[in-house]
């Protein structure tokens, strides 16, 4: 008889580094984080760890919740036990936080292998800040009984809004 092809097989492996850690949103005493993982073969990423940091040389991490930290699906977020193979995409709520301060929040992917390969991925976000000052204050229209202005405010890409106010 005819010996069977060979097979190759390798144990599963730790997860990569979680990829394209981004703020999502801000306000004056939170964040909102999201990132994606990618699982190895075999060996799906189960959880993942954040940690933030105020932003100086020798910040003190503080690990979020983890029930602040949620897998996220096209509907939203997804059961523990529901867990597929494939790129999966992450987010997380972080609380309490000062206001107009600057953080660097890092991010962690683990399997049962272990915590993901290299150093956890970081990225620097600050808490928002006071609204920026109107522009452009002018009275478009005046009546009997009302004034109507019109001014421009920066969003946080720094793109101008025209705001009307009656």
């Amino acid at each position: 008889p005819e010996p069977s092809p060979r097979l190759f097989c390798r144990p599963s492996d730790r997860p990569s580094p979680v990829e394209e850690l981004r703020c999502m949103r801000r306000g004056a005493t939170w964040l909102e984080v999201e990132w994606s993982t990618s699982d190895p073969d075999g060996a799906p990423v189960q959880a993942c760890k954040v940690e933030i940091g105020k932003s100086t040389f020798l910040g003190v991490w503080e690990q979020v919740p983890l029930e602040n930290i949620h897998r996220m699906a096209i509907a939203g977020p997804v059961p523990p036990e529901d867990v597929t193979y494939g790129r999966n995409l992450w987010s997380a709520t972080l609380n309490g936080l000062e206001k107009e301060t600057r953080y660097v929040v890092r991010a962690l992917a683990k399997n049962e292998v272990g915590w993901s390969r290299g150093l956890p991925s970081e990225i620097s976000c600050q808490t928002a800040g006071r609204p920026h000052s109107a522009r452009n204050l002018r009275c478009v229209d005046i009546g009997i009984s009302h004034v109507r202005i019109e001014f421009e405010v920066e969003r946080n890409a720094g793109e101008a809004e025209k705001v009307l106010r009656a």
